[in-house]
């Protein structure tokens, strides 16, 4: 039975997905907190105690690619930290490219501070290439390589320039739901691998 660590840096997110994923053997959601300063130490001491076969670290994130929809869920390849910065990729494991589930993107970034303004995001991704950005996901990367834990980082996008925060955290259940249904079928192959 291999065992997994779905994390999320929001409460509010674990709690949802945790219901939406229902009791399972060798399954535990937690919340690491936001950001870098409460995220590491939490994740760090939870791989070296105990580690995980799996991290999960999923949640939201903020499109910078144009083309990516709210409420779509993504696979990045690979996180970098800051512009510029080390970039870090994502285990590979089998399985968790489901066709109409989940899009597959390369580049994603975590940055110290948020991107607000449409032409700000359009020259983040003009410059960088990243399709999506967060404050932890390159950190949570790092550590769990240096724990030699796999880790994948299936994202749902909450917020775009045409929608935003406010419409996301409004109706968590309707849009976190299309997380929750791929996170439940790629932990049923998993398993079953």
């Amino acid at each position: 039975m291999k065992r997994i660590l779905v994390a999320c840096p929001m409460t509010r997110e674990a709690d949802m997905l945790r219901h939406l994923l229902g009791e399972r053997d060798g399954l535990e959601v937690t919340a690491s907190g936001i950001g870098i300063k409460r995220t590491l130490p939490l994740l760090l001491r939870r791989l070296r105690e105990d580690p995980p076969d799996l991290l999960v670290f999923t949640g939201s994130v903020t499109q910078l690619n144009p083309a990516l929809s709210y409420r779509r869920v993504v696979l990045p390849g690979s996180w970098t930290l800051e512009p510029g910065g080390p970039t870090f990729q994502c285990s590979v494991v089998p399985g968790l490219i489901l066709a109409e589930s989940v899009v597959p993107i390369g580049l994603a970034l975590s940055i110290s501070r948020p991107v607000m303004r449409p032409q700000q995001r359009e020259q983040l991704f003009a410059e960088t290439g990243a399709e999506v950005y967060d404050s932890v996901t390159a950190a949570v990367i790092r550590i769990a390589g240096t724990s030699q834990v796999p880790v994948v980082t299936p994202k749902i996008i909450a917020n775009t320039v045409d929608s935003g925060l406010m419409t996301f955290w409004g109706q968590l259940e309707l849009s976190i739901t299309p997380l929750g249904d791929y996170l439940s079928a790629i932990l049923e192959r998993i398993h079953e691998s």
